[in-house]
């Protein structure tokens, strides 16, 4: 894009971290307030992908049959 440094400098800087990771303006401010020294890290480590947790109730299913059925 010809005009990115343009178009980056007409987004105001506290607003700037919730446009580049995707999250709300509130959600960035309330980081900010509670964990000033590492908002950052915080809202990166949310985009990273999570392991897969199952539960099963055991009264109903064994552990063989459940992972079958995966």
């Amino acid at each position: 894009m010809k005009n990115k440094e343009k178009f980056d400098n007409e987004i105001p800087m506290d607003k700037r971290e919730g446009i580049a990771l995707s999250y709300p303006q509130w959600f960035v401010n309330k980081l900010k307030i509670d964990y000033p020294d590492n908002y950052l890290e915080i809202m990166e480590s949310y985009k990273k992908r999570s392991y897969l947790s199952v539960r099963f109730d055991k009264n109903k299913m064994t552990k063989e049959k459940n992972l079958r059925n995966c």
